[in-house]
């Protein structure tokens, strides 16, 4: 699944799409009488996975960019 997937396949539209969609439901499921405790802890247990996913994805981006920094500036160390 996901957790396993590479970090440059994960799509952040989808990522952050799932993490609105459950926390929308989990509001959903505690706000309708009589609550229901099942679907707010499956989107609760989703919300967990989808946070750690987004984070996997911006550290993999700010770790790309550090490195095209670092090679934009090596590259201009050694043409000077």
């Amino acid at each position: 699944a996901d957790v396993n997937r590479d970090a440059d396949q994960i799509s952040g539209t989808m990522t952050t799409v799932m993490v609105a969609y459950s926390a929308i439901f989990m509001r959903f499921a505690l706000k309708v009488k009589p609550q229901n405790l099942f679907l707010f802890s499956c989107h609760a247990c989703n919300e967990v996975v989808q946070l750690y996913t987004l984070g996997r994805l911006i550290k993999y981006e700010m770790s790309v960019k550090k490195q095209q920094e670092a090679a934009a500036t090596s590259t201009t160390n050694t043409t000077n």
